[in-house]
């Protein structure tokens, strides 16, 4: 899940020279927004390991989060397909 690397850190934690056996991430991301894509998930990725990352799944976003607590993002199609577009 796209949790903000919190669980790369927590390996990593556990791991700091590395975790045997671990080929790929996989992060399932549906952050950003029509312009500016996957905002900056793959340079905050670059920073925090060199195993390869795999989108497993990606979207637009359909909640955020607002002191703490999730809203949901009004039905809007032609926004999220801008998204998907861009």
């Amino acid at each position: 899940m796209d949790d903000s690397f919190g669980a790369i850190d927590a390996a990593y934690g556990f791991y700091p020279d590395g975790i045997p056996n671990l080929d790929v991430w996989g992060i399932n991301s549906y952050r950003g927004t029509r312009t500016n894509g996957f905002d900056n998930l793959f340079s905050t990725f670059a920073r925090k390991s060199t195993t390869p990352l795999l989108i497993t799944e990606f979207g637009p976003p359909a909640s955020t989060r607002e002191n703490g607590v999730a809203v949901l993002m009004p039905n809007n199609a032609e926004g999220q397909a801008d998204y998907i577009q861009s």
